[in-house]
């Protein structure tokens, strides 16, 4: 490696200043392939700080502080033209030992280089520490050494020239890797009635597309003999086999040691081992040339980028492993029940910025004790069943921004977290396409950012989210557990005096899935109070959502605010418990003003000067049913006024 003096003397083991060069120099030394000055100037390209036409610039390292790895390139002339932040690393790696297990990026040692390829040993190494880590220490982790296996699973001999093959695993108990990857327009590999028979007998891996290849290879350098692939397991265009599988996906993805996330491929033909081309690094330096510079990766919340976020299914797949190894763009991850640990970076971010990790929503799977289902639970059971929907309510709103090819999908999509939730806390009771027994109308108080359109195909009934496409909002301070006592006796008082019951509930299933699809004609038989309530448009004007929205840490401003699901022009609409609303527009007739029906469902629990809103849903009558409401709009407003409380009636409804 060709190296000039200036380069090749890079001293950075304390805090200072080293001054490179002027660009003039370092582009004639880059020209003579000095290794150094080429990183420095792709550094400045990439970063797109033009300093041709300034020769005379001047090219500055700053490290800081010896407590920080991070160091500054400055480009300087009479003024600072541009400014990198880079990463002093260990050239030749250096490693915690597993139960060494620190908070925060640890940015006081040495940095962690970034591989060039992600198919790279050094990940490989990396990955087998996480797992080692993790076993060790996460007891939310923990998983049987042996469990029962899948139905069927990819076997994967050590060998890479001996055939792969679909086995019928009939009881057998072992441990295997789960893959979430996105299909895509690529190619396919499929198990079908057609085919069955040829994957049993077994297959080369070059048969398979790349991003299964890479799985494949994976798997194999990892130490695992069994991966399980949904094309290859699952019998294609097989619905009952399709039904019975997809019902299992808490299980399969929950058993499994690992989950592979191809987070960076869009299509099977992709693959996930990839260079990493945005990531550059510098020649090696110092007495033993023990350090080198990096660029910074992207963040954790990169990951909102990568082709495998937006797909509908793979959010619950990566809910329900234990442990998810990412393949992002530029670097590797391992999520796992318990923390994050990233490829830069030595130790773990429990909670990192700019996007969640899964323990955010994992930890309330693994609580000791959950609410009971009678009034005689504790204070702290019931909070925690509380938070436990809310925790629910969290899932549903990043299922509903994700993509389905098949927008029904989206009850199977939740069916495996679903079940997963049910076997983990008690108390919840019975599951109702979205919603559950303990309270099923804590997830109906829910609100869309855009105005929905009927859709052609049913998907559910009118109270569940999953009928609805796009954003979803929530009060979340109806289900917050980090309130004082007089707050918790206030809700409790509008429960024992206003809350609603759940009766009994029909829901008629498409399938055998008890937590997948539903048919239109399932309702909710609920007891709750009553109003009849005048909702109009106002011509003309813009209906602005964050106006409905509540912060969960400042007062609510009082006023009733109402929020319509169907919104055809996106009016804004008032809304009156009283038919004076004709009043408001020239022209319009109280006969003309829409009526609708008001139930009281949920609470929002915020001390009683910062005017906690009610929450109630605006339903409008099933023709020819008894009782029977639709949901199509929600209202939030300040309680019942004083002197009417008469005017609230308790009524028995079926919700369709």
């Amino acid at each position: 490696m060709t190296l000039c003096a200036r380069c090749s003397g890079i001293d950075l083991s304390s805090a200072g200043i080293y001054v490179l060069s002027d660009v003039g120099a370092m582009l004639e030394s880059a020209q003579n392939q000095c290794f150094g000055c080429n990183f420095i100037l792709q550094v400045a390209r990439r970063n797109d700080i033009d300093i041709t036409e300034k020769p005379e610039t001047r090219v500055v390292l700053q490290r800081l502080f010896m407590k920080e790895n991070r160091v500054d390139l400055y480009f300087l002339e009479a003024e600072t033209l541009g400014q990198v932040p880079l990463r002093l690393c260990s050239a030749y790696g250096m490693e915690l030992s597993p139960s060494a297990d620190y908070e925060g990026p640890n940015t006081s040692l040495l940095g962690r280089t970034i591989s060039a390829h992600a198919g790279d040993d050094e990940c490989i190494d990396l990955a087998r520490g996480w797992l080692t880590r993790c076993t060790l220490n996460h007891r939310f982790c923990s998983l049987e050494d042996n469990v029962e296996l899948p139905t069927r699973l990819v076997h994967i001999p050590a060998r890479d020239d001996e055939p792969l093959r679909l086995c019928v695993t009939q009881g057998l108990k072992g441990r295997y890797v789960t893959l979430s990857y996105c299909w895509g327009a690529g190619s396919t590999f499929e198990t079908s009635a057609e085919t069955f028979e040829e994957r049993l007998a077994g297959f080369h891996a070059n048969l398979l597309p790349k991003t299964l290849r890479d799985a494949v290879d994976i798997t194999r350098r990892m130490g695992f003999e069994w991966l399980w692939v949904d094309q290859i397991c699952i019998q294609q265009r097989d619905l009952e086999d399709w039904t019975r599988e997809s019902a299992a996906m808490a299980t399969v993805y929950g058993n499994s040691v690992f989950t592979i996330c191809a987070d960076n491929g869009g299509t099977t033909d992709e693959g996930f081992l990839k260079p990493r081309v945005d990531i550059l690094r510098s020649h090696n330096f110092g007495v033993y040339e023990e350090q080198c510079l990096q660029t910074l990766e992207e963040p954790w919340g990169s990951m909102t980028w990568q082709p495998l976020y937006s797909r509908g299914w793979a959010f619950q797949e990566r809910v329900l492993s234990s442990r998810n190894l990412h393949f992002l763009e530029d670097q590797i991850a391992w999520e796992c029940n318990t923390t994050l640990y990233r490829e830069p970076f030595r130790s773990r971010e429990t909670n990192p910025p700019m996007h969640f990790a899964k323990n955010m929503f994992t930890k309330y799977l693994h609580r000791a004790t959950t609410g009971d289902m009678d009034e005689t639970g504790s204070r702290e059971k019931k909070l925690a069943t509380v938070g436990l929907m809310g925790a629910w309510n969290g899932l549903a709103q990043e299922v509903a921004v994700r993509f389905f090819t098949v927008e029904s999908d989206k009850l199977p999509a939740m069916s495996g977290m679903a079940s997963a939730m049910e076997a983990q806390a008690s108390g919840i009771g019975q599951y109702f396409a979205g919603v559950w027994e303990y309270n099923p109308f804590l997830s109906m108080a829910w609100y869309c950012r855009w105005s929905q359109l009927t859709p052609p195909v049913y998907r559910g009934p009118s109270w569940s989210w999953v009928w609805t496409h796009g954003q979803l909002m929530w009060h979340a301070r109806t289900w917050h557990e980090d309130i004082s006592a007089e707050e918790f006796d206030e809700w409790k008082a509008w429960d024992a005096r206003y809350g609603p019951r759940l009766i009994s509930a029909n829901m008629l299933l498409k399938g055998s899935n008890p937590k997948g699809d539903v048919l239109d004609g399932s309702y909710l038989t609920i007891k709750g109070f009553c109003r009849d309530i005048y909702v109009l448009e106002q011509p003309h004007t813009e209906y602005n959502e964050w106006v409905f929205c509540s912060n969960d840490d400042v007062p609510n401003d009082e006023g009733t605010k109402v929020h319509m699901d169907k919104r055809e022009k996106n009016w804004e609409s008032i809304s009156s418990f009283d038919e004076d609303l004709a009043d408001l527009n020239e022209g319009i007739t109280t006969a003309e003003v829409p009526k609708f029906l008001c139930v009281q469902i949920v609470r929002e629990r915020k001390p009683e000067d910062w005017f906690p809103k009610t929450l109630g849903l605006i339903l409008h009558r099933v023709e020819g049913v008894e009782e029977g409401w639709r949901r199509v709009g929600l209202l939030a407003f300040d309680g019942v006024a004083e002197g009417e409380e008469d005017a609230w009636i308790a009524r028995t409804l079926k919700l369709f």
